[in-house]
């Protein structure tokens, strides 16, 4: 595909990500040296009964589960947000999982909304019927975590009508910019409109 012929927002340093890694390694390191220095010299067997002692697991345990927890982090500072757009489809990646490739007549409403202060694009899907160009993803449960997540921060209006979301602070630029970046590619039936003021 000829990149000339399509818009790729770019993303900006992703600060936050590093702040949670470095403050997850910071809790992490002083949790899992704090259980290393209470439980760290139990014996693996009970000496009376020959039992596993339940007690020399707590130290691996706590390092794997921050373990996990930390990949997650990473992951989502490596796999970061993606949006971009052509004249057949909007593609966009809320998070670390699948990047949707949402054809146009497939889209109703892009509308930039404030949540505490970060600027939030919500996508609302049209209804599939006989003008709606099959194909393309729907976005499902594991592509809302965005949306789940402003729908408990934001008590002004509920955000039920739309299908997927994405902060507009992992990108580089205004909001209204970003989103009249869009505008050339969209087609004459999808609303964009901007809530920010």
């Amino acid at each position: 595909m000829d990149t000339r012929d399509e818009v790729v927002w770019v993303r900006a340093f992703p600060r936050r990500a590093l702040v949670r890694i470095w403050w997850l390694l910071l809790s992490g390191s002083f949790v899992v040296g704090t259980a290393d220095l209470l439980f760290g010299g139990e014996p693996t067997r009970l000496p009376d009964t020959g039992r596993m002692n339940p007690l020399a697991i707590v130290v691996p345990s706590l390092a794997g589960a921050f373990g996990v927890v930390l990949a997650g982090t990473v992951l989502a500072a490596v796999r970061r947000p993606y949006v971009a757009a052509d004249a057949e489809a909007l593609r966009l990646r809320p998070g670390i999982g699948r990047t949707l490739v949402l054809p146009w007549q497939r889209v109703a409403e892009l509308t930039l909304v404030p949540i505490r202060r970060r600027a939030l694009l919500l996508v609302r899907c049209a209804e599939a019927g006989p003008d709606t160009a099959p194909g393309g993803a729907r976005p499902h449960w594991w592509d809302q975590g965005v949306l789940r997540d402003a729908r408990q921060l934001r008590s002004v209006e509920p955000l039920n009508d739309y299908d997927v979301a994405i902060y507009l602070d992992d990108f580089v630029g205004v909001p209204y910019d970003l989103l009249e970046s869009l505008e050339p590619y969209a087609p004459d039936h999808v609303l964009l409109i901007d809530k920010l003021d």
